[in-house]
């Protein structure tokens, strides 16, 4: 199931840092999804730095597994 991060609200939105995205602007690149900061920050993983996006752009892919929890831990294996 894919969400789009413009149709969330900030809680829900923090909810979702740490899980694969993808962008809009940028078809079949992974990314994950940092926070809501400047708009909403993802990082690349084959980039050196982090990318600002809009949320309309940022699409939360709820099918792939975390890459880490919201609060930086390690997602549980699954």
């Amino acid at each position: 199931m894919s969400i789009n991060l413009a149709d969330l609200t900030p809680e829900q939105c923090d909810e979702h840092v740490g899980r694969w995205c993808e962008l809009t602007n940028k078809p079949g690149v992974l990314a994950i999804y940092e926070g809501p900061f400047l708009g909403g920050r993802v990082k690349i993983p084959i980039e050196v730095h982090a990318l600002y996006a809009d949320p309309e752009q940022i699409i939360i892919r709820t099918d792939l597994p975390r890459a880490w929890n919201p609060d930086g831990s390690p997602p549980k294996e699954q």
